[in-house]
């Protein structure tokens, strides 16, 4: 709406100019276009608005269509954009994070092997209690241990050197030129090692475990006093029984989705110890290998095995596998799982 000060200035002359005493279309756009200007100057401040009308407009329509502009825009190229940051995300994923895959596999292994160098040098040097507390007590005394021999007799031999026997003796076994020696050895030492298993099965306190423990206090019993074939017998159920209710809770293995006890699926859930044993795990994963040669499979149908053998102690009693030395790793395997399962809960 044209106000009446808009035209007041012009009245008077475009009356005299013209015939019918109306305004002329030209005056009265240009009347309006200076009508605005005004408005704004008064608005805004004359220095902030362009001096030609003209301009005043076209100043006002790109602030009118700027939105508009901007939206259409986007809305053309968003698809466009969209489209290169997936092209860039791909050349990301296919040439550059394969690289980074390379670089940390190479650092993960790089650690690994300091690792395997640093940690035997710190066992020695840290005086940390929870660090001693994983590895075997038994172990501690023995002067220059050298874990890999003790790891390949544990394995191949079934001799169980975890909690027992003493330190002294680990050591004479270590330092013994072949199994025949470590044998000769055993027997020696057959009522030290007694000793050492009656010591680690006094410190059983688990309600669960104290039943098994008095009957493993016979065997040992039984083991010192020359029975040797009474021991193995009892010892080897002992074990079994341990064995059997650890399986049954879930504490150390899994057992058979229709309830039974299967051996050889036990066997195969036992770590064999190695180098690449957590060093959490190495106590406990130490005790279970020393089972490994004792769960071997056996036909009863077979000759007897000469080396301690579960199954052949079971369902074989003949001189060949009631021996001496198999008495010993017997009651040895027994007192050292049993103890093993207090220390870690089974």
């Amino acid at each position: 709406m044209v106000k009446v000060s808009d035209v007041d200035a012009q009245g008077e002359q475009d009356r005299a100019g013209s015939g019918d005493g109306e305004l002329s279309r030209t005056r009265v756009e240009d009347v309006l276009v200076k009508g605005a200007a005004s408005r704004m100057t008064a608005s805004v401040g004359s220095s902030d608005v362009p001096e030609d009308p003209q301009d005043l407009f076209a100043a006002s329509i790109a602030r009118n269509l700027a939105p508009q502009l901007q939206a259409g825009l986007t809305q053309q190229l968003q698809p466009a954009l969209d489209a290169l940051q997936l092209q860039i995300r791909a050349w990301i994923t296919q040439s550059i994070a394969p690289q980074f895959d390379h670089l940390r596999t190479a650092q993960l292994d790089a650690f690994r092997q300091l690792a395997r160098w640093v940690i035997p040098q710190f066992i020695d040097l840290l005086p940390l209690d929870h660090l001693a507390e994983l590895l075997p007590p038994n172990w501690k005394d023995v002067p220059d241990l050298d874990v890999s021999t003790v790891i390949g007799i544990v394995l191949e031999e079934g001799v169980p050197l975890v909690w027992v026997p003493q330190a002294a003796i680990v050591a004479e076994l270590v330092g013994a030129a072949n199994a025949d020696a470590r044998d000769g050895i055993l027997v020696s030492s057959r009522v030290d090692i007694a000793d050492d298993c009656l010591t680690v099965i006094r410190e059983i306190t688990d309600a669960k475990l104290k039943p098994l423990a008095r009957l493993a206090a016979e065997a040992v019993i039984a083991l010192r006093t020359g029975h040797s074939s009474s021991a193995q017998a009892l010892a080897t159920n002992v074990f079994d029984t341990l064995l059997r209710d650890a399986t049954r809770r879930g504490m150390i293995f899994v057992g058979s989705p229709d309830g039974y006890f299967k051996y050889p699926k036990v066997r195969k859930q036992i770590t064999p110890v190695s180098d690449d044993t957590d060093i959490g795990q190495f106590r406990s994963d130490c005790v279970l290998s020393a089972a490994l040669a004792a769960l071997q499979d056996y036909d009863p149908s077979d000759p007897p095995p000469g080396r301690f053998v579960r199954h052949a102690t079971a369902h074989s009693a003949r001189p060949e596998q009631y021996t001496p030395v198999n008495a010993i790793v017997a009651v040895m395997l027994m007192a050292s799982t049993l103890r093993e399962a207090q220390a870690s809960g089974w």
